[in-house]
């Protein structure tokens, strides 16, 4: 056997070299490797092993460079294997001494470097974690007067007036702070939006919008059902995907709400009250895996779907994944001709209605 003295130092290239990513992943986790390999790239979770989690919290994907990234979209835990290590062990990959033992417990586990010749077998580690509570994120909000580029986004391409605006509690931000902290200054190439959730216990509730951003477009403190505060009865109303497409729907006259992600599902106590206010209601959700199972879900709540489908499956081609969109793409004349079009055909798409589709302008 090689003398512990010229072995080569472990390092990061060193443990991925020998042990892949998945299974660091799956030991420390305690999770099946198949599993991870079935959930990454995909909008699927599973449930977090380290916590009460009821609601499929934890999925996987890579990045650009190649890393294998756990997010625990309850806010635990992101990051890569060596984080997860960490995580599970309770050290600080950013403190070098404690990188140093993720190394080395990688190693010992995995029966490589100075341990190869240890006749170990791999098991999953015992979780002992202790999970603190979340601190709540605070945000305070000071607004700005609207200007011609806030209506060139929300009017031009939506058709959302500000009185629309002002109904949902939608506000510009001049200045935006996270827990005391600026992290946000008025900029007129990235402009800023929040949503007024509303205020329990003192404290309260945003959710922030950067639309002209490629990331981190979305930061919140709280989700409620978006738009409830503002149902009134009606014939019919629309449970859609975002506030922006609720307020589009607004501008034509529609009632609708939205929950508080593409991946929150309603109470039955909410059920019941949207029901007791709308007599008909439909889902529109966009046509992606989320938008899909969240329809599913709704349709066995006796609520029917319909959606701007895109092609795949052989579906009518709208050209646009969701109704503000449409009405950025083809204009509002359009947008009123095929709300008359899915009420005249009783929400149905028979060939009648593909006939009708046909006769608008879609890509």
């Amino acid at each position: 056997m090689a003398r512990r003295g010229v072995l080569t130092k472990i390092t990061k290239d060193y443990i991925l070299n020998h042990v892949n990513q998945e299974s660091i992943f799956a030991v420390y986790f305690g999770i099946s490797e198949s599993d991870i390999i079935a959930l990454t790239g995909t909008n699927r979770k599973i449930s977090a092993p380290y916590r009460e989690d009821n609601d499929p919290s934890l999925g996987f994907t890579y990045r650009a460079n190649g890393k294998l990234s756990a997010k625990d979209f309850g806010g635990y835990f992101w990051g890569d294997c060596f984080d997860c290590v960490g995580f599970v062990l309770g050290l600080n990959p950013n403190i070098k001494s404690d990188f140093g033992k993720i190394m080395e417990d990688i190693a010992k586990t995995f029966g490589i470097h100075k341990y190869q010749d240890a006749n170990n077998t791999v098991v999953h580690k015992k979780l002992n974690i202790q999970i603190k509570e979340k601190p709540k994120l605070r945000i305070q909000v000071a607004t700005r007067s609207w200007i011609n580029l806030d209506g060139h986004y929300w009017f031009t391409k939506y058709g959302i007036t500000r009185e629309i605006l002002k109904r949902y509690n939608v506000f510009p931000i001049s200045y935006l702070y996270f827990n005391g902290q600026c992290v946000y200054e008025y900029d007129p190439y990235d402009l800023g939006y929040a949503y007024f959730l509303g205020k329990k216990n003192g404290i309260d509730y945003w959710k922030c919008y950067f639309p002209f951003r490629k990331e981190n477009k979305w930061f919140s403190n709280g989700g409620v059902v978006q738009g409830i505060t503002q149902m009134k009865p009606s014939e019919m109303g629309v449970i859609t995907k975002a506030l922006k497409d609720v307020m589009c729907l607004a501008s034509i006259n529609v009632q609708a709400i939205a929950p508080a992600s593409e991946t929150t599902r309603f109470t039955q106590q909410q059920l019941n009250y949207i029901k007791s206010k709308w007599k008909f209601t439909i889902s529109l959700m966009d046509f992606d895996k989320a938008g899909r199972d969240m329809a599913r879900e709704l349709r066995r709540n006796d609520i029917p779907s319909l959606f701007l489908t895109n092609g795949d499956f052989d579906t009518f081609d709208f050209g646009s994944k969701d109704i503000s969109d449409y009405h950025n793409d083809y204009g509002r004349n359009q947008l009123l001709q095929l709300k008359d079009s899915i009420i005249a055909n009783d929400f149905e798409f028979t060939q009648n209605f593909a006939n009708l589709l046909t006769q608008l302008k879609h890509k």
